[in-house]
């Protein structure tokens, strides 16, 4: 068809094949000063057969909580952790840091605390680049601490046909996850825009569906949102 503004004109096509929820977005706290969110909680928690992102203040009241969302997790396993990345893949403009703290993984009422020692089978020694990030993203854990710090690019993305990049230290979980949460240190700002928090992917292939929850921010805002995606086609 015909399309036309006051100062431009030009033939544009569309097309849709169906109407079911492929991706989206949430925002689950807006602040524009990011020292806020330190000693912070993030929140990724089962709802019945769909997934809400949430964040909870360092005194452990609820801030801020997302919609609920359908999510594609074929199981029996999945892949959860921690990823970083930044919102304009930019080699010369990004080389923040990350630091959080006990990343736990919840299912039928037990707690698991992950760690990176490889002599533990809960631990977050695997690392995977998502999709195609122009940087190699690196974590490395305090001796016999749950803290660690992380570096890394990509660009999470929901559309239907655009594959997301991330780099994404992770541990597989059975399907019963229930929750997973982390205490947030400290995401040193850098120009440009960049995010970190944690993930849930059904596998490590780009187009797999994934929902996270993540601390956003450039040189002059930063939130906390949600991203989920149930497919690439």
């Amino acid at each position: 068809g015909l399309w036309q503004s006051t100062s431009t004109s030009y033939v544009r096509s569309f097309y849709k094949n169906r109407c079911d929820q492929d991706g989206g977005a949430d925002m689950v706290v807006g602040d524009n000063s990011y020292s806020s969110f330190q000693g912070a909680v993030l929140e990724l928690l089962k709802d019945g057969n769909q997934w809400r992102a949430r964040v909870e203040t360092p005194n452990g009241s609820q801030w801020g909580q997302s919609s609920a969302r359908s999510v594609t997790l074929n199981g029996p396993w999945i892949y959860v952790g921690v990823y970083m990345g930044s919102y304009n893949d930019n080699v010369n403009e990004h080389t923040n840091t990350f630091t959080g703290s006990d990343l736990t993984v919840y299912q039928g009422g037990v707690q698991t605390v992950i760690t990176g020692s490889e002599e533990k089978p809960d631990s977050l020694v695997s690392t995977a680049h998502i999709g195609a990030p122009s940087r190699t993203g690196t974590i490395s854990f305090t001796t016999d601490t749950t803290e660690f710090s992380m570096t890394g690019m990509g660009q999470v993305r929901t559309e239907a046909n655009v594959d997301s990049s991330a780099f994404f230290a992770y541990t597989r979980v059975p399907l019963d996850l229930t929750k997973l949460s982390l205490k947030v240190a400290s995401f040193w700002r850098s120009n440009g825009s960049n995010n970190a928090g944690i993930m849930i992917r059904d596998s490590l292939d780009a187009c797999s569906g994934f929902i996270q929850v993540g601390l956003w921010q450039s040189t002059s805002t930063s939130y906390v949102r949600s991203f989920y995606k149930n497919r690439c086609d």
